[in-house]
């Protein structure tokens, strides 16, 4: 069932026009009663009937493979062993699939592990490609994949809004600044605690995207012809608050995790103010993880639609051909869920 609402909505300081507010209603996909027990399912990505998804607070492995069929999954494999051995993780800085190939970064050893798709599906979970990243890096918080052409990994020192890596690993160029403008005196570590995001690259048409985690920003580049669109939204930038000589970073939510189709962008948000935090807080009570709303733009940064979800999820995918949502949540019991678009 889907209804549609015309409400209006900012998609940025400056611009504002009727969006049209669609309802999508969830239906739950059973994961098999011999499936691993999932702490914080925290992303999702879908290559034909393959479901791999990220538990963020894994016991052993971060990531679990599952074939989808129908509402039910079957559970395959779990991998990515947490651990300081060879090929583990002690944390992890994101996964991607491009090209028939996921990708996954170790957060603290900055090194990138590289799975085939047909691989995974044949249940061999060994890396085909282990690469050394700079350790100038490190930590990688937050990273997506160029495909043949090499990664993208935002920057944690704060001094560049993201960094370039060839498909040997190399620093190919590092671009931009955070597009701070409310606490131009922060240092830039701190800035970039501030302005954590996710982000997504499509290589078909060299749109990156980043979304900030705990504010209302999204800043669109077109690393083909080097433009670039910053829209802020009414919840404004990543503040912080100023008590005496401290800082503390005021953790609103903000956009949860993001996808550059090939001629939309969908961000996921959750809107939640810093004003109910604090509130369920004095309650002894907490808000959800994860977001709401999946707000649809174009590449110049208007939202174009809203997709408002039944309940809050963490991460999502989508599958174009099945006009599907796929999404995981760590909210209830009923881990993952999908949403006819």
């Amino acid at each position: 069932m889907i209804c549609v609402v015309f409400l209006s909505c900012n998609t940025s300081l400056k611009d504002k026009h009727s969006v049209p507010f669609v309802e999508l209603f969830s239906n739950d996909v059973k994961l098999n009663e011999d499936s691993v027990l999932l702490k914080y399912p925290y992303r999702i990505v879908k290559e034909d009937s393959l479901l791999l998804i990220w538990d963020l607070h894994g016991n052993e492995h971060f990531f679990h493979a599952f074939n989808l069929i129908k509402s039910k999954t079957e559970y395959l494999f779990s991998f990515g062993t947490i651990g300081q051995g060879p090929e583990e993780l002690i944390a992890c800085g994101g996964m991607d699939i491009q090209d028939g190939l996921l990708s996954v970064v170790e957060t603290n050893k900055s090194i990138l592990y590289t799975y085939p798709i047909e691989n995974l599906k044949r249940k061999i979970t060994k890396p085909n490609r282990i690469l050394e990243l700079p350790k100038e890096l490190i930590p990688i918080v937050k990273f997506t994949d160029r495909g043949k052409d090499g990664e993208i990994v935002l920057d944690s020192k704060g001094e560049y809004r993201f960094i370039l890596l060839n498909d040997k690993g190399e620093i190919e160029s590092k671009l931009y600044n955070i597009p701070n403008e409310e606490n131009k005196d922060l240092a830039n570590p701190i800035l970039q605690q501030l302005w954590i995001s996710c982000l997504d690259f499509n290589p078909k048409n060299n749109v990156l995207v980043i979304a900030t985690v705990m504010g209302d920003v999204i800043e669109i580049y077109n690393l083909k012809n080097n433009k670039k669109n910053i829209v802020i939204g009414e919840q404004g930038e990543p503040n912080i608050k100023r008590d005496g000589r401290n800082l503390i970073i005021r953790a609103a939510y903000g956009y949860q995790d993001v996808i550059v189709g090939d001629t939309e962008i969908y961000a996921l948000y959750s809107k939640i103010t810093h004003e109910e935090i604090d509130e369920a807080t004095k309650n002894g009570l907490s808000t959800p993880s994860g977001g709401n709303l999946i707000n649809v733009l174009d590449f110049n940064g208007n939202i174009k639609k809203v997709f408002v979800l039944d309940r809050f999820i963490n991460g999502f995918d989508i599958d174009f051909n099945e006009n599907t949502i796929y999404g995981v949540t760590s909210n209830s019991n009923t881990q993952l869920c999908v949403f006819k678009m």
